[in-house]
Parts: C-alpha cells; structure tokens; sequence
C-alpha cells in the first residue's frame, strides 16, 4: 500500500506544473478531480483512488466530462505546446510586433484559419499575459485565455480548450 501512494505521489509531482494549469491537480482529470480539486497531497491521492476505482478518467478523457480534455483537443494543445517549446525566443518577439512567420505558423496550430488580423491583434495586445511565464504549458493556456477573452479571434480559432 505504501510503494502504491508512493508512486502516485512521484508520479503526481511530475505532474503537477501541467495539471494544476488545466484546472486539476496531479492525480488528473475525472470524478476525482470534481470532489477533490487540485489541493496537493493527500486530496491529490484521494482524487487518484477515485479516478482509478470509478474509471472515469477513461469516460472523461473520451467525452471530454469531468474535467478532461477531449482526445482531439489534447492532441491540438500537445502540438501547440511543442511548438512554442521549439520557437519561444521568436515567437515571443513575433507576438510583440503582431506579425512574422513564426506567428503566423502558431495562428495555425491554434486552428486559426480566418480573420488572421483579428488573432495577431489580439496576441499582441494579450504579449505580456502570455509571456508572463515562459513554461511552454503556461504559454499556451495563457494564449487560449487571451484568444478566448475576444469574440473575434476566438471564433476564428477552433483548436482552443
């Protein structure tokens, strides 16, 4: 019991920078991130007991409930985060003047297909939110909150969670 908890304690604080910035703590996504939240330690292994005995981490993770990010959507936030993991330095100052190559590639993996000016204008008024931490994760969700915070740029990209 105790090498159990301890493994899902390591594997939690591995966890934890990326899962605490998508709204749940280092146990993940499901039931028990509803009843438990993301306050760390033992709530993390009460969440993880839970997900793992009712399942629902497979359920939300598939229907996008509890917490969970639907497949599609995950696989468009892992590209989105390798991309700014690979292109940060340009990305950054191409974000602060509103246009680039760089940017305009990001604008894509963002599922930005129209009204490209809108995004760009928003990415660059959003500059110093997105960036204020420079952890690929934390980039990206900041970039969906600002996209998302106007109704122009968030309609014309479909890849944000």
């Amino acid at each position: 019991m105790r090498a159990t908890i301890f493994g899902l304690c390591l594997t939690g604080s591995m966890m934890a920078t990326t899962a605490t910035a998508a709204g749940y703590g280092a146990a993940g996504c499901g039931l028990g991130s509803l009843a438990f939240g993301s306050k760390p330690g033992f709530m993390q292994v009460s969440a993880a007991t839970t997900n793992g005995t009712s399942y629902s981490q497979t359920f939300g993770i598939t229907s996008g409930t509890s917490n969970c990010i639907p497949g599609s959507k995950a696989a468009a936030f892992n590209k989105q985060r390798e991309f700014v993991d690979t292109n940060l330095a340009s990305l950054a100052s191409e974000m602060a003047q509103g246009t680039g190559e760089t940017l305009l590639a990001f604008t894509q993996t963002l599922g930005c297909e129209v009204n490209t000016a809108a995004v760009e204008k928003a990415l660059q008024s959003g500059h110093s939110k997105i960036f204020r931490e420079s952890r690929p994760d934390a980039v990206v969700f900041a970039t969906h909150e600002v996209l998302k915070g106007s109704s122009e740029a968030s309609a014309a990209c479909k890849d944000l969670i």
